[in-house]
């Protein structure tokens, strides 16, 4: 458990669709979820502390800022958190394959499990 919980998980969400344009949402998120949750580093709360992750993927950390924190992305945010809502997401990290819904990144082997089954 992260020693500061919760956080603001805003800029982080923003960042997300910011790396999207980028071709690098999935690596960032890892990214972002290996600091918090496995190295306890709540620096990933704020549009600063996300600065080295972007620069680690390769993308220009002032062209990530600029774009995370644009209104574009901010009105985006919305739309992905209504859209959510309506599925009955409530937390993140949320995985959904089909109808069904998977919360937590301890929740992987249970989606691996859903997509085989699937196949």
């Amino acid at each position: 458990m992260p020693t500061k919980f919760p956080i603001k998980t805003s800029p982080a969400l923003r960042g997300a669709l910011a790396m999207r344009r980028f071709g690098k949402e999935q690596d960032y998120l890892e990214a972002i979820f290996a600091a918090y949750w496995e190295r306890d580093d709540a620096s990933v709360a704020e549009l600063e502390g996300l600065r080295p992750v972007a620069s680690a993927l390769g993308v220009d950390p002032d062209r990530f800022v600029a774009l995370a924190d644009s209104a574009e992305i901010r009105q985006e945010l919305i739309a992905e958190t209504d859209g959510g809502l309506v599925r009955g997401v409530f937390g993140a990290p949320t995985f959904v394959v089909g109808k069904e819904i998977f919360w937590g990144k301890d929740r992987m082997d249970f989606i691996d499990e859903e997509l085989a089954r699937r196949s």
